[in-house]
């Protein structure tokens, strides 16, 4: 009996006590009840009893009650022994159940199994390492646990023989051979034990690779990658590292019997050999005709077999040859290759002494480019001085040499050895101006290279033609500068129209089958590499070549190329503008008095650079109108209006240039409005006219000013002056201000002794009468504004000094009144 609860009292002296804290009972009758007098639920009961090798039990209920029924519900259990290894031990008690020499305690638990700790802490019978218990494994799926399985992997191999304990087993039936008192009591075999009996192994379990997966559970137990089965020397048509092909059948032993094995291993299956490959092979794409490789790269040890595919699925080993070389090594040479060989396919089996399975690499599949398919071709070039030397555009010829020449680069040579290995010392580094270095003909090499940079050469055959235009041929034309798009005049270019020179070279050159090219440049270099040609001879301008420019003419026959003419054979002059001020700031504009009949101004052609005026004819104008009588180079006018004159080189170039003459008059006055009789008095002058005006007061020289405005002006007599800017002369007034003086001293000194209204004189209100009253309103004194005034006497006696008042009648009929100051 076991109770680790102590759920029981238990009467072990058969005496009728039941005793507490009895949690373990050995006896052939065991009385026990209880310890609660609460019924324990089905199930929570954590006590058992056991029995071994027993043929009957028996079990009985004592009711104490005699009034109440009561129960006990229990649970009888039988296990069957079983001996699979035949070795007279129940696997229950044999640690070594089917005899492999593998503890079942490892079995049953495979990579990281625990071991031992001799101690039993609940007393449940099960060491406390393999508390709850052991869930046995069954690494190979089988349904047969590894601890009963005598190939727990299905690799074909015992465990027996890849656990490494070497214990015999002659007849290969994976159990270790010899009778029973070789395994002792606990049915593993004794000398495999550290003591008998003591159930601890005294080897380590083979782990080749170190990965803690033991070789008997290890499908690759080197870590090749090459499965065991395979390295042992059996058959795995699946490659899944099982013995033979699936579906996989096994006895119920665990021995695989869908496959052959189980015979004494090959070696390799615990002999570390791996086959890495580091880098896999690929094929660069290449040009036909040239050389190639493929590297594999690897961990090195390995030997090499290169195969070639040419259909995807037939694989043969290649031998060398005289399109292959090194085909035994990681590097295999592809000589001379042809578009036959473009998309094969290549691959290579690497193998390794201990390593039964080899790898084969991944495959790769040859591209390869086309060459540019090329033609030799001819360039004839004129000869402008007979030498036979002249400069040829090798580029003109590009299209005939291949029709794929705008996608190809083309570089040119003096040699063919140079264009083949791009010999840089006989490279002609300007193609477009390239001159002979032998006299007549020679030939030049091109390498044409394509977008995947497989290349061809081709040979340019280049001939010195001489010219068939006599040399006395040649045509000028002149034109006028003109604004054109830059809107410049002076910048010596114009519009030339020289078509009709085609016409005059067809009519002196042979008759000819096939029409002539005639061609015009705009200098020699473009004449010679036929580079930028004239394109409309009707409408050109001279641009870049300003004043003059020397047209090159190539003549060709469009049947073979022949060169018939190569020379300057056109000039084109441009002839300058008259160099004058045509007035655009209108700074020479003119101005007229309309007041002075016999006033004139002298209009000029405004000539600039100092010619002789005579080197000009010219046309005057007013207002559009040709003035058919002026053509000198001044005109002398006294009225207003628009004129121009047009200046005509001996060339015939003409400019225009505008002068603008206005009419200016004196001033009409229309009124003067005057502020007077107050404290601060002012004029403003009011004129009409044609002219500009400024104004003076009482300065006929000025100075002037622009407005017609003064204030603060003194009381008085005053001379107003309107002046016209533009010369055409002076027109001016007299004008009164009327003011009355604060105060006046009469002292005898002669100064302001008498006192008078200002502004007024013989001509401006002479008739004009003043009163002047005491403080009380006597009459003192009736003056006239034209008179001296009053001296401050009354009746002969000076008055004191004092304020008197006034009253005043002008004669324009203005009165004012007010007060003065007397002072002695």
């Amino acid at each position: 009996m076991t109770d680790p609860q102590n759920q029981l009292l238990v009467d072990t002296n058969y005496d009728g006590i039941y005793e507490s804290g009895v949690t373990e009972f050995s006896s052939f009758e065991i009385r026990f009840r209880l310890k609660s007098t609460t019924p324990l639920l089905p199930g929570l009961g954590s006590f058992q009893f056991s029995s071994y090798l027993t043929n009957s039990i028996s079990f009985s209920h004592i009711n104490l009650s005699e009034t109440t029924a009561n129960k006990a519900i229990f649970m009888i259990s039988h296990t069957e022994t079983f001996d699979s290894d035949s070795d007279g031990f129940p696997d229950l008690l044999d640690i070594d159940s089917d005899n492999d020499g593998i503890p079942d305690t490892i079995e049953a638990q495979g990579k990281g199994f625990k071991v031992f700790s001799g101690i039993d802490g609940n007393k449940n019978g099960l060491d406390n390492a393999f508390e709850p218990g052991i869930i046995p494994i069954d690494t190979d799926g089988d349904l047969i646990a590894d601890h009963l399985d005598l190939d727990s992997d299905n690799d074909g191999i015992y465990d027996l023989v890849e656990s490494g304990h070497n214990a015999v087993d002659s007849n290969q039936d994976g159990i270790i051979d010899g009778g029973s008192i070789l395994f002792g009591a606990n049915g593993l075999l004794d000398v495999l034990e550290t003591a008998a009996d003591n159930g601890k192994i005294n080897y380590t379990i083979s782990d080749t690779d170190s990965d803690e997966t033991s070789n008997y559970i290890d499908l690759d137990s080197d870590n090749d990658v090459c499965f065991d089965v395979i390295e042992a020397g059996f058959t795995d048509g699946d490659t899944n590292g099982i013995l033979g092909n699936n579906p996989t059948t096994v006895n119920q032993k665990g021995k695989v019997t869908s496959g052959i094995g189980y015979s004494t291993p090959n070696n390799n299956y615990i002999i570390a050999a791996p086959i890495v490959i580091t880098s896999q092979p690929v094929t660069n794409p290449t040009c036909e005709l040239e050389n190639t490789t493929i590297t594999v790269a690897d961990n090195g040890g390995n030997t090499y077999q290169w195969q070639l595919s040419t259909d995807g699925t037939i694989w043969n080993d290649i031998l060398n040859t005289v399109n292959y070389q090194n085909t035994t090594t990681n590097t295999l040479g592809l000589i001379n290759i042809t578009n036959a060989m473009n998309g094969y396919k290549y691959r290579v089996k690497l193998e390794k002494t201990g390593n039964s399975c080899g790898l084969i690499s991944n495959e790769t599949a040859l591209k390869i480019y086309t060459l540019p398919v090329v033609n030799r071709v001819t360039i004839v070039q004129c000869d402008d001085d007979t030498d036979g030397f002249s400069a040829f555009n090798l580029t003109v010829k590009n299209n005939a040499i291949s029709t794929n020449s705008a996608s190809e680069t083309f570089t040119y040579y003096t040699s063919l050895a140079a264009a083949e290995n791009e010999d840089s010392t006989d490279l002609i580094s300007n193609p477009s101006a390239f001159r002979n270095t032998t006299a007549g003909s020679m030939t030049v090499w091109t390498r044409v290279t394509n977008s995947n940079g497989c290349y061809s050469i081709a040979a340019i055959d280049l001939t010195v033609s001489t010219t068939q235009i006599p040399a006395s041929f040649s045509r000028t034309f002149s034109n006028c500068d003109d604004l054109g798009l830059s809107n410049d005049d002076t910048d010596g270019i114009a519009t030339f129209d020289f078509s009709s020179v085609t016409s005059e070279i067809i009519a002196i050159l042979p008759p000819s089958a096939t029409p002539y090219s005639i061609r015009y440049y705009k200098n020699e270099q473009d004449a010679l590499s036929e580079n930028d040609a004239i394109t409309n001879t009707s409408n050109y301008r001279n641009e870049g070549y300003s004043n003059q420019q020397k047209i090159w003419v190539r003549v060709e026959s469009t049947a073979d190329n022949a060169c018939y003419g190569l020379s300057p054979r056109v000039t084109l002059t441009v002839n300058p503008k008259p160099n004058i001020n045509t007035n655009e700031d209108l700074e020479e504009n003119q101005l007229v008095c309309s007041n002075l009949p016999t006033f004139f101004v002298t209009l000029d052609a405004g000539i600039k650079d100092g010619s002789p005026t005579s080197d000009y004819t010219y046309i005057w104008t007013k207002e559009n109108a040709v003035l058919e009588t002026e053509i000198g180079p001044t005109l002398e006018v006294n009225q207003e209006g628009n004129y121009t004159v047009e200046v005509i080189s001996l060339d015939g170039c003409s400019r225009i240039r505008t002068i603008k003459v206005t009419a200016s008059d004196i001033a009409k006055i229309t009124n003067i409005a005057i502020t007077d009789l107050s404290d601060i008095n002012s004029i403003t002058i009011n004129v009409s006219g044609q002219g500009q005006y400024e104004y003076s007061l009482d300065a006929p020289s000025g100075p002037f000013q622009d407005s017609n405005f003064f204030d603060n002006i003194a009381a008085g007599i005053h001379e107003i002056y309107i002046n016209d800017k533009n010369g055409c002369g002076t027109v001016s007034q007299t004008i009164a201000v009327i003011g009355i003086p604060k105060f006046f001293t009469p002292n005898g000194d002669g100064q302001n002794d008498y006192w008078n209204v200002k502004g007024v004189n013989a001509n401006f209100n002479a008739n004009s009468t003043i009163y002047i009253y005491d403080r009380y309103g006597k009459l003192l004194k009736q003056i006239t504004a034209f008179s001296q005034g009053w001296d401050g006497t009354f009746t002969g006696q000076p008055l004191p000094s004092d304020d008197y008042w006034f009253a005043i009648k002008l004669e324009d009929g203005r009165e004012a009144k007010g007060h003065f100051s007397l002072k002695r």
